[in-house]
């Protein structure tokens, strides 16, 4: 192969790195919602988050002692509870969806996994499926810019969304270099 052709091999490779790279980099600096699962607002008040969610076919059922919205829904086929929890000015900061143990646990955090890197892109901290437990009560766990997602060692799955003013920063994306 000529030297000429190994370059126009090379440069395209290179294109198609920056562009993919540059995907996910724009997926991930989007602050993410629930919505793939739960499509309420940041910033909403309760009897909006209350209608977004019942149009979305979760069931509001009480107001805990926390103050929190919960709700009862499903994702896919397994039933799941909500949480959204409220800030002092009234606006939702946070929602909690916890999905409860089932025998095809695995494969549900792993549908969920890429529902959410589709939506933001490769997770920033941990592996979608990583053989390494991530904390002694966990079997997976990954975590985007304001989502944390844990495969619990009880069964329960377990995904948390904070709004941008309470969530934590998550270090940068390290860029790989490839050498030819």
């Amino acid at each position: 192969m000529s030297s000429l052709r190994r370059a126009h091999i090379g440069l395209a490779f290179a294109l198609m790195m920056l562009t993919v790279t540059g995907s996910v980099a724009r997926a991930q600096s989007l602050h993410p919602t629930p919505a793939p699962l739960l499509p309420v607002v940041w910033g909403a008040k309760s009897d909006s988050v209350v209608a977004q969610a019942t149009r979305a076919g979760w069931t509001f059922s009480q107001v805990d002692g926390d103050g929190d919205y919960a709700f009862q829904g499903k994702i896919g086929d397994v039933d799941a509870v909500a949480f959204a929890s409220f800030g002092p000015n009234g606006g939702l900061t946070r929602v909690l969806i916890s999905v409860t143990p089932h025998p095809f646990a695995p494969l549900t955090y792993r549908q969920l996994s890429d529902t959410l890197r589709s939506h933001y892109g490769f997770a920033r901290l941990g592996g979608e499926y990583d053989d390494a437990a991530p904390a002694a009560s966990m079997h997976w766990a990954a975590a985007w810019p304001g989502i944390l997602l844990g495969l619990r060692r009880d069964g329960w799955i377990t995904m948390v969304f904070t709004c941008p003013e309470s969530s934590p920063k998550l270090p940068a994306l390290r860029s790989r270099v490839v050498s030819a």
